[in-house]
Formats: structure tokens, sequence, C-alpha cells
């Protein structure tokens, strides 16, 4: 009796096709057998634009033939990147191969993707979640720094737009501070912003607690500039009409005031507060800012550390020890979320500090 039926077999991944001894062998196929140590890849969180994270999956031939891997590919490849190896390369029964992948966010936020290894024989590639997010550290940003002898006015102001077609700034608060401050382009004779252009003979940069220009109250006054472009390019900085004891210049890091800007030096007693603009891409808040004080003997010399001297604030002791020294201030900026610190940043020195005043 002849036996005209198959019997199929499907055994790791190989089919077997058998028959009677009057028929013979119609098929044969073995699948590919290839396997990974993980199904997934956690990055976590990098530094956005600055660092970087490696990491690799190894797979793993555990058939009994050769296996080619025709391709390794990534679904994003902005903030990913294969690192090893290049396709196509095959692996022998029981051989193994680190796939390494880099993940350098290129900005901030979760940044998941894929990496798709493709094995001739195999209809469907094997995949691996790739997961990881990236966030900016916070940093001292670019703007206005306003020097001035007192608490007023002094601090450090952000571009937030213009007014009258040039730039207007906000301050940021200096600590212990709740009062909005902005610097801007103000005519006196014309304060309707609609009429207001930047070369009108009586336009003076201000600074005011609003940017209300219907009236004309403002805590500090250059003299009028009408080809000044922007603050630090108007002279005379006033605040009143007698005494010229302000000062306006673009900055890039920390400052200090407490001082006359006129002034060459400051004196025992007198009180040096530090301004900064923190700025963070990710809008994480600021928390917990850090600063250190330093005694220089030199204004290029790096100083030594001043024991707690640790606030936004110093006040020169009647010392000595301190007379034609110099301050500087390092600050870390510090967010409240992500990668919390920021890279630290010292000042310029102050004037040269003298004996107090009698």
């Amino acid at each position: 009796m002849k036996v005209n039926q198959y019997v199929m077999i499907a055994a790791l991944g190989a089919v077997f096709v058998f028959a009677s001894c009057d028929n013979p062998v119609a098929e044969l196929t073995v699948l590919p057998q290839i396997s990974s140590d993980t199904t997934s890849l956690d990055f976590g969180m990098v530094e956005a634009e600055a660092g970087s994270s490696l990491l690799s999956a190894t797979v793993t031939n555990i058939g009994d033939n050769a296996v080619t891997v025709t391709a390794v590919s990534l679904s994003d490849t902005t903030n990913y990147s294969l690192d090893a190896p290049e396709a196509p390369f095959t692996l022998e029964p029981g051989a193994s191969q680190a796939v390494s992948t880099t993940f350098a966010p290129a900005a901030s936020g979760t940044l998941n993707a894929s990496l798709s290894i493709t094995v001739e024989g195999l209809a469907d590639p094997v995949v691996l979640n790739l997961t990881g997010s990236g966030n900016y550290r916070p940093f001292f940003g670019n703007g206005m720094a306003v020097f001035d002898w007192d608490y007023t006015v002094a601090g450090f102001y952000k571009q937030i737009g213009t007014v009258n077609g040039l730039p207007a700034y906000k301050r940021n608060k200096p600590v212990g501070s709740e009062l909005d401050l902005y610097l801007y382009l103000y005519n006196s004779d014309n304060p309707n912003p609609s009429l207001v252009t930047a070369s009108a003979a009586t336009a003076n940069w201000i600074i005011d607690d609003t940017l209300d220009q219907t009236e004309y109250v403002p805590l500090a006054v250059s003299d009028q500039n009408p080809t000044a472009q922007t603050p630090d390019q108007a002279a005379n900085w006033f605040h009143n009409q007698s005494q010229s004891d302000i000062a306006v210049s673009a900055a890039a890091k920390p400052v200090l005031s407490g001082f006359y800007p006129a002034n060459t030096n400051i004196y025992e007693g007198n009180t040096i507060y530090a301004y900064y603009l923190y700025e963070d891409k990710d809008g994480d808040a600021e928390s917990g800012t850090t600063y250190q004080w330093y005694l220089c003997d030199s204004p290029t010399a790096a100083g030594t550390p001043i024991s707690g001297a640790t606030g936004y604030s110093f006040l020169v002791p009647v010392s000595q020890g301190y007379v034609n020294k110099y301050l500087k201030v390092e600050i870390t900026p510090v967010s409240t979320a992500g990668f919390t610190d920021g890279t630290p940043v010292k000042s310029d020195a102050s004037p040269e500090i003298q004996f107090i005043l009698s």
C-alpha cells in the first residue's frame, strides 16, 4: 500500500517534509535562527547637544547554519547613530556580534526610536526598542547689565521684544526683589507708541516699572541719543538730572554692582551685589543657584575663596587684609529638574578695594 500523505514537522525554525518510500523528499526549508540578549536599550537622560551614551545589544546565531545580517538600520538618525558593525556580516553557528548604538540628543524631551536588524531568509527584521530623553543644563544668558551704586535699577536685563522698533528688555529679578523693571526707548514729547520712531530727536532710553508709554515717570533715563540702537550705546545715564551714576553694557556672564560705575575703587563697608541672567532651554525653573566670593591680588588672578561668602551679596569687611585687593564671584546656575547643575562662571574683578572714607 502506498502512502501518499506528507507529514510536516516544524522544529527550531526548520521545516522538514517527509514522505513514504514511494515518494521522494519534496521540500526542505531551514529558517535562520538568531536571538538577541535584549529587546530594548534604555539610554536614560542625556545632556542635549553636549552628551552621549553608548549601549550594545548582542545577537547570536542559535541555529545549525550560517546566518547573514544584511542590514542594520535606525528609525531616527538625528539623535541616534550606529557604531558597529557595518552590514552585511555573517554569523557562523554559535557566533555572536555586538550591535552598538550611540544616543546623542540634539534636543530636549523624549526621543524614542527603534533599531532594526534584517536577516537574510527572515520575512521580518529583529527590532529593538530604543528609549532616551534629552535635557539641557541651565546656563547664563546674554543681555544688558545695568550697573548702579545702589539696588534700585541694577541687574541683568533680557530682551523680550521691541518697542518703537528697537530692543526692549526686562530685568531678571535680583534675589530679594519683586519689582519688574523694563529698559526700552521712549519719546517724552510724543508718548503715542505708533508715532514714535527710533530716529526721533527727543528719544531717550529709560528704565521704568512699566511698558505703558502713556506716562513718563522713569526710574532712570539716558541723555537724548537719537542714534543709539541699543541702551549700551546711550550716554550719560541718570537717576535724576544732576548725577551720572548708572552705566549700561552688553554682558554674557555674571557682573558685580554696588558702586559708582565711574569710580575706579570700592571701599571697606561697601556691599557688592552679583547679577546674572538665568536661562534654561527646557524651561526648568531656577532653584538653589550657588555663589562663592573670591579675594584676588589682581584683576586677572583666580583668587582665594572667602570662607562663608556664599550669598548673592558681599559686605566688604573693614580689614587691612582686603585693602588693595579685588573681588570676584563664581556662580553656578541650578534648576529644579533634569540636569540641575550648570557650569560655574566667574565674574570679572571688582574695582580695587581702598580704605574706608573718613
